[in-house]
């Protein structure tokens, strides 16, 4: 099984992964821990469904020439840049942000930390953050 799993804003993540987020931000996120199991019913890895509580209006809207699916959400697919406010993203490392659904965003602090520790089952995109 891969690290990280994602699936219509449901996150799985390893022991692997949990360990790394909980060393870049102590308390923030929470885990519950779930039971897999693989052909021949054998035991799985342990995983754990990620809640990201982070929530916040992280995309610099001034600079961000996606559209609006309606008045509360981006578009984030088709044409136009997605443009991340540093100012708004703070100190947060692992965040949602409020118009945006069906994905998680990290610094690159937090890739680092994946890199490093070998995470699989993540696919990074590189957006623009001022």
């Amino acid at each position: 099984m891969p690290d990280i799993m994602l699936s219509h804003s449901v996150i799985l993540v390893s022991d692997k992964v949990k360990v790394i987020i909980e060393t870049l931000e102590p308390g923030v996120h929470q885990f519950f821990p779930l039971e897999t199991w693989c052909r021949g019913n054998q035991p799985g890895p342990r995983m754990h469904l990620l809640n990201v509580c982070s929530r916040l209006p992280s995309v610099d809207q001034e600079r961000t020439t996606k559209l609006f699916v309606d008045d509360r959400r981006w578009k984030n697919e088709g044409p136009g840049e997605l443009v991340f406010s540093l100012a708004q993203i703070g100190s947060h490392k692992l965040w949602h942000d409020r118009h945006i659904y069906d994905n998680f965003y990290f610094t690159d602090e937090v890739k680092a930390a994946f890199e490093a520790e070998k995470v699989t089952g993540i696919i990074y995109f590189g957006y623009r953050a001022v």
